[in-house]
């Protein structure tokens, strides 16, 4: 028996290993390890919260029963600060809780509650790699009692193996980036040299801007002649032709703060 379930978990590895391989989007990595997890534990929700270099949440997928859920990032961060995803952030250490009504490090929810879903039995594994913790994965199932040390064994092996493929859906997310900025680059030179007008350079510059950083909305100002106030010269977004034009003071917002002081600002 115990022969039997030794070569069940080393082909299960073997099949996470292979789907894994195959996936390059980050979001596709996610999704496929939550689903084997939890289809071969038996759990009937689960999530996992990937970490950036700060122990920030940067991205997740969150499934309950057949169903992918939306989050927020103040989600995320709730999760990782207060419940049993945040003792093992801190501890990168994998934990099974075999009654979440009894044990503290469980964050409880309205859901939670006795007339509700009740207790459950969960657990929650760190991905690490390269020494490194990148990502945390919980796993719940309805009843308490349920998971065993080996339910524990198993998630944690599969966790291992999901560390590395955050890292590579990192690394190629990082190259498909680059080479749409360098692609930007190219097409902002032959846009400067294609056109005299300047409205029109200012917007195809933008276009591209957005195109090879992956983002809705961007912005491009002139302070004008008086040197007092920032002139919204293009803008890429919904709200695009609201925005080209409006005045903003040197010094105000983001953008004014930024032209004010001649240097890059991160918010």
């Amino acid at each position: 028996m115990a022969n039997d379930t030794t070569r069940s978990s080393l082909e299960l590895l073997y099949h996470v290993s292979r789907e894994l391989a195959t996936a390059l989007d980050l979001r596709v990595v996610l999704q496929r390890v939550l689903s084997l997890s939890l289809a071969n534990v038996g759990g009937e929700r689960g999530s996992i919260v990937v970490l950036d270099n700060g122990g920030q949440p940067t991205d997740a997928a969150i499934v309950y029963g057949k169903r992918i859920m939306n989050h927020t990032t103040q989600q995320l961060r709730e999760t990782v600060d207060k419940g049993l995803a945040g003792w093992v952030v801190r501890n990168q250490e994998a934990v099974l809780v075999s009654d979440t009504s009894k044990d503290e490090r469980w964050l409880r929810r309205p859901d939670d509650a006795q007339n509700r879903t009740g207790a459950k039995s969960a657990i929650c594994a760190p991905l690490m790699a390269r020494e490194r913790l990148v990502g945390v994965l919980t796993v719940v199932h309805p009843s308490p009692g349920f998971f065993n040390k080996e339910h524990l064994a198993l998630i944690q092996a599969i966790a291992d193996q999901a560390g590395i493929a955050v890292i590579n859906a990192r690394l190629y997310e990082e190259s498909q980036r680059q080479a749409r900025v360098m692609t930007a680059l190219a097409e902002n030179a032959l846009t400067l040299n294609a056109t005299l007008r300047l409205d029109e350079v200012l917007q195809r510059i933008l276009d591209q801007t957005a195109h090879a950083l992956q983002v809705e909305t961007v912005l491009l100002g002139l302070t004008d002649e008086t040197g007092n106030e920032l002139v919204l010269q293009a803008a890429t977004g919904e709200n695009q032709a609201a925005i080209v034009g409006m005045h903003l003071p040197l010094g105000k917002g983001v953008a004014g703060k930024v032209a004010k002081e001649g240097r890059a600002i991160v918010v």
